[in-house]
């Protein structure tokens, strides 16, 4: 995978790095190892990046998506997203 990861100063650019990375994963990425992923590229605690996570509603709902369909969560209504 060929994914250039800048240094991060705003939540947005966290946000595009994430969808730039599950869009060109190859093997089908999901969100929760996008952002696994982006935190190893990076040398960054997997904390730090909980707190963009936290603050992003689309990246978090994308993850709650994947952990449920993954059994992580249990599983409820919900809508697509």
């Amino acid at each position: 995978m060929s994914v250039e990861i800048k240094s991060i100063t705003t939540l947005s650019e966290f946000s595009k790095d994430i969808e730039q990375i599950v869009k060109e994963s190859q093997t089908q990425i999901n969100y929760i190892d996008a952002v696994v992923m982006w935190c190893e590229e990076r040398n960054v605690d997997i904390e730090q990046a909980a707190s963009f996570v936290k603050r992003s509603q689309v990246i978090k709902a994308k993850i709650e998506v994947n952990a449920t369909d993954l059994n992580f969560l249990p599983k409820g209504s919900k809508l697509p997203i």
